[in-house]
C-alpha cells in the first residue's frame, strides 16, 4: 500500500518545525484527543514517546496543544496506539456559507461552475462562480525584484528576504497549483508558494538544475508501466528525494462547443479541414498525443497544426475558443472553464517531483502537509475532470545514488 507522507522528521524536529511557522494550538485547529486514547490504552507519555519514538516533552506539548504535529508524527502516533489518524485528531465543524445572492454578471450559459469567489458588499453576501472567463484569469504575476535591463544591476527588492527564504519555487503545468498557493497562503503567513507555469520537463530540469524545490510532472514513463517515476529518477539523481501525487485528471481534445467538426479520436485530425494547435517541447500533453498518433500509425506531419505551439493548458483551450483552432491536447477542467467541449483521451497522474534536501524547506514541509487537509481535496476535486482520491500518496521513495 502507498504511504501518505514523506518527510521522515527526528525527534524534535515536529517540535522545531512548529516553533518556525508559528502555528496556532491544536485545539485552535481541531480536537486534540491523544490524552485520551492514550489514558484509555493505559500507557504513561514516557511509554507513548517511546513507541512512536519522539520524547515525552514532545508528547506533552502535543496532548497539551502547544504544537501541532506534523502528518508523519500523526501517523506514528495512531500505529503506537493501534488507531486511526481521525480517532485522535478530529476536524472542526466548517461554517455555514451564507445566504448568497449571485452576482448578475455571472454567466448562466453552460453547465455551472461549483466552485465560487464570494465578498461581503454592504449588507449582502455576493457569489461570484468561478467559470466564464473567471476560473482560469490571465494576469501578471507580482515580482520579487524589479531591475534595470543590465544584468549588472542589483536592482530593487520588492518582497523581504525573510520571506524569500520561507518560499518554496514551485514549477509545474497544473492549473490548480495556483489554488494550493492560497490555500497554503490562507494557512500560513510564513511559508509561501511561488509557482511557475512550466511544462513538464522543463519543471524537471529545473530541478535536476537546483533551480525550483518542487517540480510537477505527468510524463509517461517509457515503458508505458507508470507515471512520471523515470523521469522523475533522472531529475533527482545523486540526492534522491520523493515523487508525491498532486491529481489525476482528463487529458483529451478541447473542441467548439457542439464539436461542428466531429471530432472523436486522434485520428479525426488528419481531417484536410481541421486545424490544431498543439504544445511545446517537453509537455506532457504533447507526449501523450504523440504515443497515440504512434499507435496510431499517424505521422505529425499529417497534423494540420501539429508545429503550431502555445505554453499552457489554458493557451491551448484559449486558441480554441476563440477560434484559432479546432482542437487543443488540454485538460477537461481547462476546456470547461474556456466554454468548451471535449473529447476524453487518456487519464493522467500529475506528481510533485521533490529532492531530498529540499524536504526540510518550511513551505515544501507545510506544502506537504496541505495535501493532507480536506479543504484543497474538497476545492481541487470540484473541477471538471479531477480525481483527487490519491492526494498526498507518495508514488516513490528514492534513494540517494
Amino acid at each position: 500500500m502507498w504511504r501518505r507522507l514523506y518527510w521522515i522528521s527526528d525527534r524534535t524536529s515536529d517540535i522545531q518545525y512548529n516553533r518556525r511557522m508559528g502555528r496556532r494550538s491544536a485545539e485552535a485547529e481541531f480536537e486534540n484527543r491523544v490524552r485520551q486514547v492514550r489514558q484509555a490504552s493505559e500507557i504513561s507519555q514516557a511509554q507513548l514517546a517511546e513507541r512512536a519514538g519522539l520524547t515525552r516533552q514532545a508528547i506533552s506539548g502535543i496532548e497539551g496543544g502547544r504544537y501541532v504535529p506534523n502528518t508523519t508524527v500523526a501517523l506514528r502516533l495512531a500505529r503506537a496506539l493501534s488507531c486511526t489518524v481521525e480517532e485522535l485528531f478530529l476536524l472542526p465543524r466548517t461554517e455555514s456559507a451564507p445566504p448568497l445572492e449571485l452576482a448578475s454578471t455571472s454567466s448562466t450559459s453552460g453547465t455551472p461552475s461549483p466552485r465560487l469567489a464570494v465578498g461581503h458588499v454592504g449588507d449582502r453576501w455576493i457569489g461570484y462562480p468561478l467559470g466564464a472567463g473567471w476560473e482560469l484569469q490571465p494576469g501578471f504575476q507580482s515580482a520579487d525584484l524589479v531591475r534595470a535591463s543590465a544584468a549588472t544591476d542589483p536592482g530593487q527588492l520588492l518582497t523581504p528576504l525573510e520571506q524569500l527564504d520561507h518560499t518554496a519555487i514551485v514549477l509545474g503545468c497544473d492549473p490548480s497549483l495556483g489554488i494550493l498557493s492560497a490555500h497554503l497562503a490562507a494557512r500560513s503567513s510564513e511559508a509561501h508558494v511561488r509557482w511557475l507555469s512550466a511544462a513538464s520537463q522543463v519543471a524537471l530540469d529545473a530541478v535536476a538544475r537546483g533551480e525550483a524545490h518542487v517540480g510537477g510532472t505527468h510524463l509517461p514513463d517509457p515503458d508505458g508501466a507508470d507515471y512520471n517515476l523515470v523521469h522523475a529518477r533522472r531529475a533527482l539523481g545523486q540526492p534522491g528525494g520523493l515523487v508525491v501525487e498532486l491529481a489525476r485528471w482528463e487529458l483529451g481534445l478541447a473542441v467548439p462547443r457542439g464539436n461542428p467538426k466531429g471530432i472523436g479520436a486522434v485520428a479525426d485530425l488528419t481531417h484536410p479541414d481541421v486545424q490544431i494547435v498543439n504544445r511545446e517541447l517537453g509537455a506532457g500533453s504533447r507526449v501523450v498525443l504523440d504515443t497515440l498518433l504512434a499507435r496510431a500509425r499517424i505521422p505529425t506531419s499529417a497534423i494540420n497544426g501539429y508545429d503550431r505551439l502555445v505554453g499552457g493548458h489554458w493557451a491551448a483551450a484559449a486558441v480554441v475558443a476563440s477560434g484559432g483552432a479546432d482542437a487543443a491536447v488540454t485538460l477537461r477542467a481547462s476546456a470547461a472553464a474556456a466554454g468548451l467541449d471535449f473529447v476524453p483521451l487518456d487519464e493522467v497522474r500529475f506528481d510533485l517531483v521533490i529532492p531530498r534536501p529540499h524536504l526540510d524547506h518550511p513551505a515544501v514541509a507545510a506544502l506537504l502537509e496541505l495535501l493532507q487537509g480536506a479543504a484543497l481535496r474538497t476545492e481541487i476535486g470540484a473541477l471538471a475532470g479531477y480525481d483527487v482520491t490519491g492526494m498526498g500518496t507518495v508514488r516513490a521513495t528514492l534513494a540517494a545514488s
